[in-house]
């Protein structure tokens, strides 16, 4: 099975504020990554704000997600991660070159069925305790978000990030990757018919300085 790898041969020189990549040739491997995280014995997304925490709020967003944090024991899950870090390393060696520690966990995303889901604008910027130690806390650099949907399985849902006061709307199909600085503010417009699926992750390190 192949591995995600970036394409520094047109990486940039300063730091972009939005970069899109095409992974959509990598077949397998996006099969691979939408099968673990949807056949899992535990798989049951939930709605934002009904477990431990989260935004309660439906106002600002309404979609179902389902976390996975990192098992070293679960030999798939182990696989699962390694690509995902490789990827990540490899875009931010090319393209940003932040301090960077890695991420703790994942999260598959699913907009749809219907019910007008949405992520009002929002920054990814947080704070995460390493270990559950809450003393100890790596911010939020880098955001990461893997579309796993064809344009004609759903209606809406169009991903736009702010770029320098400027709406962008970012182009969608299966493999479409989309990196930005965690501060970047974006948000995902309404779900009117059928479904987007994305999986995304946050990769943290220390303060900026």
């Amino acid at each position: 099975m192949s591995q995600l790898t970036p394409f520094p041969d047109v990486a940039l020189l300063n730091c972009p504020d939005f970069l899109q990549l095409d992974y959509s040739s990598e077949a397998e491997l996006l099969d691979y990554l939408e099968n673990f995280c949807t056949t899992s014995e535990d798989y049951n997304p939930s709605s934002e704000g009904t477990e431990s925490g989260g935004i309660q709020d439906s106002e600002i967003r309404q979609c179902k997600l389902k976390f996975f944090d990192y098992i070293h024991e679960n030999t798939e899950m182990a696989d699962v991660f390694q690509n995902l870090l490789d990827l990540t390393s490899s875009i931010n060696d090319a393209y940003f070159r932040f301090d960077l520690t890695g991420f703790k966990h994942i999260q598959w995303t699913e907009y749809g069925d219907g019910d007008g889901d949405h992520y009002s604008w929002h920054c990814d910027k947080f704070p995460e305790p390493i270990y559950d130690n809450v003393d100890t806390f790596m911010h939020r650099k880098l955001s990461f978000s893997l579309v796993f949907s064809e344009p004609d399985e759903y209606e809406g849902g169009d991903f736009e990030v702010m770029n320098s006061g400027v709406k962008q709307r970012c182009e969608q199909r299966r493999g479409s990757l989309l990196i930005f600085p965690s501060w970047t503010v974006h948000r995902v417009l309404p779900v009117t018919s059928g479904k987007r699926k994305s999986l995304v992750w946050w990769a943290v390190g220390p303060r900026f300085r």
